[in-house]
């Protein structure tokens, strides 16, 4: 028996860098509502394509600058949202900004700060 990978599709990911640029100039604006954590912002906008949530993640090299460290926190965020994504209560377009501390965070410390801000986004 083999691992059953769990995916989070591509349609659900913001990858274009026009598209991060839009939707942080547009967080304030348009129902948007930025979430301040420790470790994290979150940008919440509500859904350009109405039927699917999709998810940004930026980790820059400031903040870790090593690409192993960026790459593990983007994972966690993406395992993160992949389990949340059918419970939010509407559809967004959902940007996560990494901060200082993020590298340093554990698995359940990234999803406690996740889940809370969602929580005070009114999203969950």
């Amino acid at each position: 028996m083999g691992i059953t990978r769990r995916k989070l599709p591509g349609s659900a990911r913001i990858k274009k860098r026009g598209d991060f640029i839009r939707l942080q100039s547009a967080g304030s604006q348009s129902g948007g509502r930025k979430v301040h954590g420790k470790n994290f912002l979150l940008i919440i906008t509500p859904a350009a394509r109405s039927n699917t949530s999709r998810i940004g993640i930026t980790v820059t090299k400031k903040v870790a600058p090593l690409a192993n460290r960026r790459n593990r926190i983007k994972r966690h965020i993406r395992e993160i949202f992949r389990a949340l994504r059918s419970s939010l209560t509407s559809n967004v377009d959902l940007i996560v900004i990494a901060r200082n501390g993020a590298p340093e965070c554990s698995f359940a410390e990234v999803q406690s700060e996740v889940m809370d801000a969602l929580k005070r986004g009114r999203l969950l």
